[in-house]
């Protein structure tokens, strides 16, 4: 790159050009003058009338010259023009020099010869002088001189004795075209010298201007200080970061934003300013905030060496470093609870398993999974849920050690790990059922949320461990086994891995991952199980879904409706058995022997509580087009325990579309006796585990018999499941049950099946009701 100082060829030309136009404005003062003044010394020797001729040529040829020098002057881009405007002066001056020139042919005296001599002399001067003017281009120099010469030597050679004359004024001519040649070059260098100056000025301001702005618009604080540590430069990212402005800031010593450095001298003040990152203090209104900034420093010496203040680009770091924070609290640590999520979890047990290793003990991951949490979101909001896991993630934490770790994975899932439990399996055994149940009696303890009280339990897997032979994802895995087999337990329990749970986990594992396909691949089936009178005719059947596993087979809902529960997938699932439902209602209706058949469908109590629930009922009779009173909801008794007033609400809009409702497996719950006589329903079924051995026990036909009287007298419909023998429908009969369901009858078949069987059951009505069940099975 160029030094911006170098003066370039153009700027140059136009300094010479300005000067000549400037000088020419002289030589236009001073060449009438010199007319005048030859005129008047040549008056008696020449005649008036040539004498004025000469003058008008004269001075029209100065007129000419003038000219462009004003027009010069007055355009605005000349120094783009420069070349164009020196070429018209050259011609304009060249026309001077013939102009007087010409004078040898108008005023050249015949008198006497010194008058002649005279005006030989000043026809040279004015040469001379010329040169001297123009000397500066030598081309307008020389076209002066020249033309001047080239017109008056004619007439001047033509008189005698005037050669050695002219020969004179030649010699002297030349002698001061070097002279003004050497003229000319001192004034060029003195104008480069100029330009030079000038430049190098202009950089100077500039440069100084640009530092000044920089320094002012910077982001990053710039500080001076001298050898007493008062600042001595202070700019406006300085102002920002600290809070003082320049007039507050000049002249003050460090220790008003750095107190630390109060009492100490310059160089031990530069080696503490001189560290990578240094806590700062700066003041707002008199109070106090702490900031981290990280400063860049240089100390200033003086030509001994001798520290004499310090440079200083600061920069605040505050903000960065708690987005730092920040970022590593998301990576590394729950939002929600503000445990550690499954990045640190897998870290913190790795650390353990190294722990154990080294010290030789055992070490454990508990897996806890909340129990009915979705059924809290969906009844009471995603607040209540929010609430229930930090209060959660605090009792956790607060009944471990505080070596221990416990994380969030995600929805209700907790994460346990401990290390030195134990030197022997045996120890570490007991410890960790002594944790495990102290965890369990802090997550069952009430808890309070807007005037509702939640009774929380969790199911807990336990895997032991005593060296780095399993990773952190076998051990999760082992502790996931354990959780869920703690689940098909019965939930509100634990339970410690054993292999020989692996072949039991690894079939509910391969059941939830084929789970999401058994819809798009046309794997469930509806199946029906009928439902008689007392005159054992068929008046409609419950629908229960059945999974056609292309690997297991059938697979029954026992084995997959909790996982569907448990992923989400019951809602679309039960939407579809919705839908299927309803077209089969349509389906009979067209058929006189079913068109009076109702369908009892399953619900269960996430599907009931979501939030589309009724509209999902509305769109399945609709798009069907099937009688909705021929329909009929079964709710499971723990539906309606909590929530009362929104459950009753949402069953009078299902009961205003038609459709009935019926409470399954009555007398398994805890409240539904209370809350009965309020809920909009029509139908109890009484659960199989009652109807099982209530002719040989008293407690269960006791139940039994307040169940019928008093559906009797809430004029409810009253169905009896798992009928299984003769005995059991006479004695259901005598006590006034009018509906039947089980075995007695029917088995659970698919829908051909079921309709194959009706048009014989119709015919046979009268002889089936004195058959035997086996007889009976044969046509089911």
């Amino acid at each position: 790159m160029q030094s911006s100082l170098k003066i370039d060829k153009q700027q140059t030309s136009f300094e010479v050009v300005s000067f000549l136009f400037n000088s020419a404005m002289r030589s236009f003062v001073t060449g009438i003058i010199a007319i005048l003044v030859l005129l008047t010394a040549l008056q008696g020797s020449i005649s008036t009338q040539a004498s004025v001729k000469w003058a008008l040529i004269l001075i029209l040829a100065y007129s000419a010259r003038f000219l462009v020098v004003y027009f010069f002057n007055q355009d605005p881009f000349k120094e783009q023009h420069v070349q164009r405007w020196l070429r018209y002066f050259r011609l304009a001056t060249a026309c001077v020099g013939a102009a007087w020139g010409l004078s040898t042919y108008f005023i050249f005296p015949q008198s006497t010869f010194i008058m002649q001599g005279f005006f030989v002399l000043a026809l040279t001067g004015v040469c001379a002088s010329g040169f001297v003017n123009l000397s500066i281009d030598t081309i307008t120099a020389a076209l002066f001189a020249g033309c001047l010469w080239l017109f008056a030597s004619p007439a001047l050679l033509s008189q005698e004795n005037f050669i050695y004359m002219h020969l004179f004024a030649a010699i002297f001519i030349i002698y001061i075209g070097v002279a003004a040649k050497q003229l000319a070059r001192g004034v060029i260098d003195s104008i480069g010298l100029r330009l030079t100056a000038e430049n190098k000025e202009k950089e100077i301001t500039n440069l100084t201007q640009r530092q000044s702005l920089h320094l002012e618009q910077t982001p990053m604080g710039v500080i001076e200080w001298d050898e007493n540590l008062n600042v001595t430069a202070w700019n406006k990212a300085c102002a920002n970061i600290f809070g003082y402005t320049p007039t507050d800031a000049l002249g003050r010593h460090i220790s008003f934003f750095v107190p630390d450095v109060l009492n100490l001298n310059i160089n031990e003040a530069v080696a503490k300013l001189t560290q990578e990152k240094v806590s700062l203090k700066k003041s707002y209104n008199g109070g106090g905030e702490m900031i981290q900034c990280e400063w860049m420093n240089t100390a200033l010496k003086n030509a001994q060496g001798e520290i004499i203040g310090l440079a200083t680009l600061v920069q605040d770091k505050t903000e960065f470093i708690a987005t730092q924070e920040k970022i590593h609290q998301l990576a590394y640590f729950d939002i929600l609870t503000n445990l550690p999520n499954r990045g640190l979890l897998i870290d913190r047990i790795n650390q353990a398993t190294v722990i154990n290793k080294r010290a030789k003990t055992y070490g454990m991951v508990a897996f806890i999974d909340l129990d009915h949490f979705k059924a809290l979101n969906d009844i009471k909001g995603h607040d209540a849920g929010d609430h229930l896991l930090k209060t959660i993630a605090e009792r956790l934490q607060s009944n471990m050690r505080q070596q221990d770790t416990a994380a969030r994975l995600g929805g209700d899932e907790f994460v346990l790990v401990l290390s030195g439990i134990g030197k022997t399996k045996k120890q570490a055994l007991a410890y960790g059922k002594k944790i495990i149940e102290k965890i369990s009696h802090a997550i069952k303890m009430p808890l309070q949320y807007d005037g509702y009280q939640h009774h929380c339990s969790a199911s807990i897997g336990v895997c032991l461990f005593n060296d780095d032979s399993l990773d952190s994802d076998e051990l999760l895995r082992r502790a996931d086994v354990s959780m869920y087999l703690s689940k098909k337990q019965g939930r509100n329990c634990y339970q410690f891995y054993d292999d020989a749970q692996q072949p039991k986990y690894e079939y509910q594992l391969k059941l939830k991952h084929d789970l999401n396909l058994a819809l798009e691949s046309d794997q469930l089936q509806l199946h029906l199980q009928g439902q008689y009178d007392r005159d054992s005719e068929i008046t409609g059947a419950e629908v229960l879904l059945r999974w056609q596993h292309p690997e297991f087979g059938m697979v029954m809902p026992n084995d997959f409706i909790p996982l569907a529960e448990e992923t989400g997938l019951i809602v679309p699932i039960g939407f579809w058995v919705l839908k299927k439902s309803c077209i089969l209602l349509k389906k009979w209706q067209s058929n006189k022997l079913t068109e009076h058949f109702t369908l009892s469908v399953n619900v269960s109590a996430i599907q009931f509580n979501h939030p589309d629930f009724i509209k999902q009922v509305e769109k399945a009779i609709k798009q069907s087009g099937c009688d909705a009173t021929k329909l009929c909801i079964e709710l499971t008794e723990s539906t309606v325990v909590n929530s009362l007033e929104d459950l009753t609400e949402k069953m009078n809009q299902i009961r205003a579309m038609g459709v009935s409702l019926a409470i399954d497996d009555f007398g398994t719950g805890y409240s539904s006796l209370s809350a009965l006589k309020d809920l909009p329903i029509d139908e109890l079924k009484i659960d199989r585990s009652f109807v099982k051995d209530f002719t040989q026990n008293p407690v269960d036909l006791t139940i039994v018999q307040t169940i019928l009287q008093m559906g009797k007298n809430l004029n409810l419909r009253i169905v009896a499941e798992g009928v299984e023998t003769e005995s059991q429908m006479g004695y259901l009969s005598n006590y006034g049950c009018s509906m039947f369901q089980g075995y007695f009858f029917a088995k659970p078949c698919s829908i051909e099946s079921f309709e194959q069987t009706i048009n014989t059951a119709r015919l046979l009505s009268a002889e089936l009701t004195t058959m035997n069940p086996q007889m009976m099975n044969t046509f089911h």
